[in-house]
This record gives C-alpha cells, sequence and structure tokens, in this order.
C-alpha cells in the first residue's frame, strides 16, 4: 500500500483530512508552510511531506532543509 493509498484509507474509516503536499519550492520557507498546513482545525493527514523533504532534499540539493 503506497502514501496517498494509506491516507485516502484513513481518511475515508477515521475522518482525516487529507493534505496533498508536494515538494516545497527553494524560495518559500518551509517552517512557515508546515505552521500553516498545521493551524487547520481537524484531524489532518499530510499526504507527501516532510518525509519527501528528508530524502529528496539531499538528492536534488544536496541536502535537507
Amino acid at each position: 500500500m503506497g502514501k496517498t493509498t494509506m491516507a485516502a484509507d484513513l481518511s475515508a474509516r477515521h475522518d482525516f483530512n487529507v493534505l496533498p503536499f508536494d515538494l516545497t519550492p527553494d524560495h518559500q520557507d518551509l517552517t512557515h508552510r508546515y505552521r500553516t498546513l498545521l493551524h487547520q482545525p481537524g484531524r489532518l493527514i499530510l499526504d507527501r511531506c516532510f518525509l519527501s523533504e528528508l530524502v529528496y532534499g539531499p538528492l536534488r540539493r544536496g541536502t535537507m532543509r
């Protein structure tokens, strides 16, 4: 089961709001982006989020943010 499929399953069964979260552009502040998302009401699932930055940041930029 993939990340998006698991997020959809949790959403359907437990009333989570799924927020697709693509790679943050280099010019955008990552911390601000997460704080804005996490202030939303309800239970949230960030689909493709921080873990993607941890993995793809070093591959794309040589470091993570």
